[in-house]
């Protein structure tokens, strides 16, 4: 316990720091910002902070959505981790991730229109969130179950999955 307590002094203060940078720079620093927010927000986790945890990774999200819009192919890797983060950290937290927040980045993501946009992707929210859980219990994605989803979703979540496994090795 005592290093996570050590790196959670270490990531706030890396937050803190871009935070000052970004009044000054907020083009330059904001992204970084963003980036430091969600490390403090894998540290929330790791210590079992999670409606912290939950609310690092909105914060951070909110933070990166508009470069995301500006600048998807340069900001859309960090936007999918913290996305995933977002759902895993709130359902963890047993509340609701922001949808609005979660459907604008997608949007951005898929050049303007988001499938999640459709009622029956949206009906779709608990699966996707139970395999989330499931995922993050076991440490795999549970396949069969990525293939009752669209395929858009299940790719989704799939490189969104990647990602976030790839930072943890």
């Amino acid at each position: 316990l005592g290093r996570r307590e050590e790196a959670l002094a270490a990531s706030q203060e890396a937050v803190d720091i871009r935070r000052r940078l970004a009044q000054e720079r907020p083009e330059a620093f904001l992204p970084e910002l963003a980036r430091s927010i969600s490390v403090t927000s894998d540290v929330f986790t790791a210590l079992d902070r999670q409606t912290e945890a939950a609310q690092a990774a909105h914060e951070a999200l909110e933070i990166l959505a508009p470069f995301v819009e500006l600048y998807p192919e340069n900001f859309g890797d960090l936007a999918r981790a913290i996305c995933a983060d977002l759902v895993q950290y709130s359902a963890a937290a047993q509340q609701a991730p922001d949808r609005a927040l979660l459907e604008r980045v997608a949007r951005a993501l898929d050049g303007g229109e988001t499938a999640t946009e459709d009622p029956a992707i949206k009906a779709l929210m608990p699966k996707f969130v139970a395999i989330l859980e499931e995922a993050k219990a076991t440490g795999v994605l549970d396949e069969a179950a990525l293939a009752e989803l669209p395929e858009s979703l299940g790719d989704w979540l799939r490189t969104a999955w990647s990602e976030r496994s790839g930072e943890d090795q």
